[in-house]
This record gives C-alpha cells, structure tokens and sequence, in this order.
C-alpha cells in the first residue's frame, strides 16, 4: 500500500495521540518515531510519521502543533502582534 492510499486516521485524533505522548521536540519525535524511546507506546500504523505530508490539506500547522498544545498566552501573544 502506497502513502497516498493509505487510510490515515482523523487529523484531530492522530495530533491528540502524539500530544499526549509528551514529545518536547522534533528531534524527540524523529526518536519515537525510530522505536528509540520504549518508554513510549509503539506508532500506531494509522498515524504517519511524516505527518506534514499526509495531513497537508487536513489542518496541518507543523510539528510544533503537532507535538504540544497551545496555551492561551500564546494565541494572546498572537492577536497582539496582529493589531
């Protein structure tokens, strides 16, 4: 089966799994995703491990949000900067 037919699951639903693994940056994830942290459950198959590619049209922000979730000082941080 190729990437591009390959049944992903649901955008919110992969990021919510890979927030809860706890992954503090991208070198961490590229680990967990060698098999490299056994403390962690294994990748699920339905999630990709180059998500950027996958869900590109789906809500993807890059790995950042993938990883971690925003706080509320970081959106107000945001809209500041836009004023």
């Amino acid at each position: 089966m190729t990437l591009r037919n390959h049944k992903w699951r649901q955008f919110e639903e992969a990021r919510q799994f890979v927030r809860n693994l706890r992954l503090h940056t991208y070198k961490e994830w590229c680990a967990y995703v060698l098999g490299e942290l056994p403390e962690k459950p294994q990748l699920p198959t339905d999630i990709p491990e180059h998500p950027g590619y996958a869900y590109r049209q789906a809500g993807w922000q890059g790995y950042r949000d993938w990883r971690v979730a925003h706080s509320s000082a970081v959106g107000t941080f945001i809209i500041m900067q836009n004023c």
